[in-house]
């Protein structure tokens, strides 16, 4: 999913962005790395914990 897809469901932009998705990470939700052809890129994916089956917040 990309990350602009990510910022409308959370609601948040630009830096915020950044921060949101630090929290998710440090909260084992998504892993996020590099694309390793283009470098500026992130991946985020879902873990098996972030995963709705298993983890679903309320809202």
């Amino acid at each position: 999913m990309p990350t602009s897809s990510i910022g409308d469901k959370l609601q948040q932009v630009g830096g915020t962005l950044k921060g949101a998705i630090d929290r998710i990470e440090e909260r084992g939700l998504v892993r996020r790395e590099r694309d390793t052809r283009y470098g500026r890129i992130w991946r985020i994916w879902l873990t098996p914990a972030g995963n709705c089956k298993t983890y679903c917040p309320r809202w």
